[in-house]
């Protein structure tokens, strides 16, 4: 199987389980335990790790990184055998974990995806796709968390948006052991279109490079450690 079907496969994953979570009343718990002042648009605020071995998951990530890890399916309102994890680090929400075997797929589709803020999904994924990217699932309300839609940038790469309800985790220091860096890998940086979809919807983004940085394009998260 070729890079780019593997590709297709995990971005029809995402949007499968998105789609699976929005034909049911979803209510996630939002991405901080208590409600902030406001929004960081343009900010990647969240992580959740699409896996098809959750045990697996949950002992390499606690081992490694001492994570904890806190079950909420029932009450999130998921159907079926789909369940939802929360993530934390020193009592700190950092992400969640979402159970693909349910979407009864043999495809490994292990991925993370990352999550962006945005003050408004409706204009966000508007401009989103008048700028080259592509809207993979239209926004859908998740209760407490907010409204989510996955899209895709001009380049192929995979991110959500997310306008959250009561507002998005405050700044703080990172810690060992915490999500430090998220990288976006892209082909010809200075002469494709990809990377300028972000400067037009965040007009604070700026970005340094070198033109002969030609990788395949991916979303990596990285955990500090």
């Amino acid at each position: 199987m070729t890079t780019k079907n593997i590709r297709l496969l995990l971005l029809q994953g995402s949007v499968l389980l998105l789609a699976a979570c929005a034909v049911t009343s979803v209510n996630l718990p939002a991405v901080s335990d208590s409600p902030t002042v406001g929004r960081l648009p343009g900010k990647i605020i969240w992580h959740d790790l699409l896996t098809n071995d959750p045990g697996a998951s949950q002992r390499f990530y606690g081992e490694l990184f001492g994570w904890e890890f806190e079950a909420i399916g029932i009450a999130s309102g998921l159907k079926g055998n789909i369940t939802y994890t929360l993530i934390r680090h020193h009592g700190q929400l950092i992400g969640g974990m979402i159970d693909t075997k349910a979407l009864n797929n043999r495809t490994d589709m292990s991925q993370w995806v990352v999550l962006m803020s945005v003050d408004d999904i409706d204009e966000a994924t508007r401009r989103f796709a008048a700028e080259g990217g592509s809207v993979l699932t239209p926004a859908r309300d998740l209760q407490r968390r907010g409204r989510i839609a996955v899209v895709k940038d001009a380049e192929g790469a995979l991110l959500a948006l997310l306008e959250t309800r009561d507002g998005d985790p405050a700044d703080r220091e990172p810690e060992l052991g915490g999500f430090l860096w998220d990288e976006l890998w892209t082909v010809g940086m200075y002469d494709l279109i990809g990377p300028f979809v972000y400067l037009k919807l965040y007009g604070g983004f700026s970005y340094e490079g070198r033109r002969k940085r030609n990788k395949a394009q991916a979303a990596d998260s990285k955990p500090c450690g």
